[in-house]
């Protein structure tokens, strides 16, 4: 077990250190106040300063793009082949199918030039990057983790407007490389050691997409400059097949779509890997356009659904079990307590639902900064807990669910979002939300 953990670490580690790359454009942030947070003045003042660092990576092919990427990150891509696989093996994380190229090859062409320039500057094997943005994915999520997701569309909203929010929740171990704002405001970014985690990916003959992560080897996009944004959950289920991964349909379909509605095509047309090993390699999504469309869809290597915000007069919500597909069916989790099933989630979800159902009409920034805020459920008025949308999972899990694994009872909200994708704005919150503000980052300048 002490092996697995150091390997695990090991990969952390050599994955955030790539992270280092040069700084193309700074911004200074700007404060919501949403609410009273227990910070002091000095430490509210630091924060408003901060700036939020976004790397700008231009390239004029798919190949030229990776071939930068690997150009960045040469010195730590040489290494990982050796390491990824070990640890994926040791912690019993799931491998892409033998033959994933060809998934790509006929499913996702661009991606394997990227990969194909990666390899061109590292010499590092398409296969190898892909195993090493399937270690990074599996190796975050190997806690088990869990998300609360919410969208809020017309009518449901003042002013027209369109919100997704997203509380990330991960064991808080991960803080020791995104240290919170209560621990030290000075080094709460979203960075580690000064290298930025955001960037804008640009490549010719698609659109730019807002992402965080490591370019090159695993992007998680969140908003393209069509006003096209996304908010994700993971998934623990028992189906399994081959097929690209949900990481990759993701970034196709920020490539080229502008819409909720070409989201879902991209999605149902697309073989999908499925494993039951790892939450992460099955997400429940959640989009936003800046026509005002939402859509969440649960999607298996066999199964599809979709529900429309149109459907919902304009508010959906999503936490890490299935709503619309049968989960007898997947394998997803039941409303039992861990390790039967997974109740928080299903306590979450329906939390989020009546908050969006309740303020329908009067939907605006400060309210669903508020929902991600939320601390009913917890182990005591105002003070939130393992079953709450604003997560502390050490107050209170052990009491309700002795006999799960500790790395479940550990899982806590390390950081939020906020996205506004009809005026292009990322609000990023590294801390429990009902903690700290979010800052404001500007993403429409660097679309510009």
């Amino acid at each position: 077990m002490r092996k697995k953990i150091l390997v695990g670490i090991l990969i952390g580690c050599l994955l955030i250190g790539m992270l280092a790359v040069p700084i193309a454009g700074t911004q200074t942030s700007e404060i919501k106040k949403i609410m009273d947070y227990p910070l002091t003045e000095e430490q509210l003042e630091k924060i408003e300063n901060y700036e939020i660092k976004v790397n700008y990576i231009k390239a004029t092919s798919d190949f030229e793009y990776g071939k930068k990427a690997g150009r960045m990150y040469a010195p730590i891509i040489k290494i990982l082949p050796s390491v990824a696989p070990m640890g994926l093996k040791m912690m019993d994380m799931p491998l892409p199918s033998p033959d994933h190229a060809s998934y790509l090859e006929d499913n996702y062409p661009e991606m394997l030039e990227r990969l194909e320039g990666v390899q061109a500057s590292t010499g590092v094997k398409p296969e190898q990057l892909v195993l090493l943005g399937m270690a990074f994915n599996a190796f975050l999520g190997k806690g088990g983790g869990g998300c609360t997701t919410s969208a809020s569309a017309p009518p449901a909203t003042v002013g027209d407007e369109v919100f997704l929010t997203w509380n990330c929740d991960l064991s808080y171990k991960y803080k020791m490389f995104l240290p919170d704002l209560i621990s030290d405001p000075e080094v709460d970014k979203p960075e580690v050691l000064g290298m930025p985690l955001f960037f804008v990916r640009d490549i010719e003959g698609h659109n730019k997409v807002f992402c965080l992560g490591i370019p090159g080897v695993l992007e998680m996009p969140l908003l393209n400059d069509k006003g096209l944004a996304f908010v994700g959950n993971a998934v623990a289920m028992k189906e399994e097949g081959p097929g690209l991964s949900d990481i990759e349909i993701l970034n196709k379909i920020m490539d080229d779509c502008s819409t909720v509605e070409e989201a879902k095509e991209i999605i149902e047309g697309s073989p999908r890997f499925t494993s039951g090993k790892m939450s992460l390699c099955n997400l429940n999504y959640l989009f936003g356009d800046a026509q005002g469309g939402i859509a969440s869809i649960e999607a298996t290597h066999q199964h599809f659904a979709v529900k429309y915000g149109k459907e919902t007069g304009g508010v959906l919500a999503q936490a890490n079990h299935h709503q619309w597909l049968d989960y007898h069916e997947t394998g997803a989790a039941s409303s039992n307590r861990a390790p039967q099933g997974y109740r928080s989630s299903w306590v979450r979800a329906t939390r989020m639902w009546e908050l969006l159902m309740g303020n329908k009409g009067e939907i605006d920034l400060k309210k669903v900064m508020s929902f991600a805020a939320d601390a009913a459920n917890g182990p005591e008025p105002g003070k939130g807990g393992y079953d709450s949308i604003c997560r502390y999972g050490p107050r209170d899990a052990t009491e309700l669910i002795p006999a799960a694994p500790a790395s479940l009872q550990e899982d806590s909200t390390i950081l939020s979002f906020v996205i506004q994708p009809k005026e292009k704005v990322v609000w990023y919150c590294g801390a429990h939300p009902d903690e700290a503000p979010y800052i404001k980052i500007d993403v429409g300048r660097y679309f510009t």
